[in-house]
């Protein structure tokens, strides 16, 4: 929950410093990795919602694309954090976020490439 408030927190906490004016945003820095956040964020944010709603039938069928989506935002999040992110500029967290980003990338190709492409050729 701590993680989901701060992730919340951050686009929040930039609107407001802005005086929640949407197009002062992109002051501060590269509209694309502005962009990429955006979706990265709304991305990510379906498997929260998706898991509070999972007693509802529909989000229970559809969990593995909630799934998905969320491990997409999380992709789009990752460029936009090396572009943005002052504290991964340089040095060892850029290292380590860099680690992590290629990890995901590795599992997601894993995980929807290789592992289900082998699961439907047993089929």
């Amino acid at each position: 929950m701590l993680i989901f408030v701060s992730i919340l927190l951050h686009p929040i906490l930039l609107l407001a410093n802005s005086g929640f004016d949407f197009g002062d945003i992109f002051n501060y820095g590269d509209s694309d990795d502005i962009w990429l956040g955006i979706i990265g964020l709304i991305l990510l944010i379906t498997y929260d919602i998706g898991k509070s709603l999972k007693r509802y039938n529909f989000f229970t069928r559809n969990w593995n694309n909630i799934l998905l989506i969320s491990t997409i935002g999380f992709l789009l999040i990752f460029p936009y954090s090396l572009g943005l992110g002052s504290d991964l500029q340089s040095g060892v967290p850029r290292v380590i976020w860099i680690f992590y980003g290629i990890t995901a990338l590795l599992a997601t190709i894993y995980t929807y490439g290789i592992k289900r492409f082998s699961k439907q050729k047993t089929d």
